[in-house]
């Protein structure tokens, strides 16, 4: 069954946060970080409203202070584990639930946010969540609710008095609806997408592939231009950092780079890659996050965040000449990646060139010589900064 075309333009069409319920269900004190579960009141669908589960994380002496709310994997659903190292580096922290009732919350016995009757199939499933089509309209699709739940948390913090700014990190599958919520007038201050730049829907066609156009069916086009990531990155409203593991057998990191181009030229966005890395991401790159949340949350400007990273190669008698124009203040380290041979992203292994040839007028010359029998080389750069924070070209 086709359903119509629901577009990024039109997704939050007349939609508003009404009052928020909120009751607390437990508390308790760990490592001087009270952790308080809670349930906050979401959108109604029928005569109910969603019943938002999450775990707000601060520390017991913080006064006002900027948060951030964490929309992590949907097998993870509210633990609170991340939460509290935010809270312990001075932020207040609330990871909510948007899986629902699912075989993980079950078998842990743990709360999830409970959806009612009329979208029940906004609770977890690995079929509906991996789906790359729309059989009924987005509206009635979990990634559809799913944003709505995002928003009201989101709506939730700003409303607390002892909250200065809201910042938001989504997590691999969850940040899909994420990305729907930062094309919205949500009011975030900035936001990290870890894993996640879309491109769901062209699985198994490599970017670099020599491969014919696909033929998409009507259902995947609505996916295509209501639900994936890369159709709501140009109306995103706040800063944002994608960070992407070179090796993720979902998401295509060769694509990555395309969604965060599509950003607007005047909302700050940037892109670093977690080499090697296939679901998860490294620690230099968790860092790198957290000096972004500490820059536009904390310190509440963007000045000292670099812009992109620029790179151009050419082959010359065997050998790839690798220029690179990074930004020059606070630069610590600046190295570039090669991996040879394969289309697919997930099946490379990447090599590190740090020794630079040569430099001039804040460009810097890498060589590498790729084995003679190798058909393409990927490559990449990384720039690292003083305050820790990570861009990738």
């Amino acid at each position: 069954m086709s359903g119509k075309f629901i577009t990024p333009t039109v997704a939050w069409k007349n939609f508003k946060v009404g009052e928020i319920a909120s009751e607390t269900l437990s508390e308790e004190i760990k490592g001087g970080v009270i952790c308080t579960n809670i349930r906050i009141s979401g959108q109604t669908y029928g005569k109910n409203p969603v019943s938002i589960f999450g775990v707000l994380c601060r520390k017991k002496q913080m006064s006002l202070c900027p948060a951030v709310l964490i929309v992590q994997d949907f097998k993870d659903g509210a633990d609170p584990a991340l939460a509290m190292q935010f809270a312990e580096k001075g932020y207040t922290a609330l990871v909510v639930d948007i899986a629902g009732k699912t075989e993980f919350s079950e078998k842990a016995e743990r709360p999830f946010t409970v959806y009612p009757e009329e979208v029940s199939f906004a609770d977890y499933n690995e079929k509906a969540e991996s789906s790359d089509a729309v059989e009924n309209g987005v509206e009635n699709t979990c990634w559809f609710v799913w944003s709505r739940v995002i928003r009201y948390a989101a709506e939730y913090l700003k409303r607390q008095p002892f909250i200065t700014g809201v910042g938001a990190l989504g997590i691999f599958g969850a940040a899909t609806p994420l990305w729907h919520v930062l094309a919205s007038d949500c009011g975030l201050i900035s936001s990290v997408i870890v894993g996640n730049a879309g491109w769901k829907g062209y699985r198994g066609i490599n970017k670099f592939a020599e491969k014919d156009e696909p033929q998409f069916s009507n259902e995947q086009l609505q996916y295509l231009a209501g639900i994936e990531p890369q159709a709501y990155a140009p109306h995103v409203k706040c800063p944002v950092l994608v960070i992407s593991p070179t090796n993720s057998p979902v998401y295509d990191a060769d694509r990555a780079g395309d969604t965060v181009s599509r950003v607007s030229e005047k909302i700050y966005s940037a892109l670093d890659y977690s080499v090697g890395g296939r679901e998860e991401i490294s620690n230099d790159c968790f860092q790198s996050l957290l000096a972004f949340f500490s820059e536009t949350l904390i310190k509440g400007n963007l000045t000292d965040l670099p812009t992109f990273v620029g790179v151009k190669g050419k082959l010359t008698e065997g050998a790839l000449k690798i220029e690179v124009t990074p930004t020059i203040k606070g630069l610590k380290e600046l190295s570039v990646y090669c991996a040879e041979e394969f289309t697919e992203p997930q099946k490379r292994s990447w090599n590190k060139v740090t020794d630079v040839e040569s430099e001039k007028n804040g460009t810097f010359a890498f060589i590498y010589h790729p084995f003679r029998q190798s058909g393409a080389v990927t490559y990449f750069a990384r720039a690292k900064y003083d305050n820790g924070f990570c861009v990738s070209s």
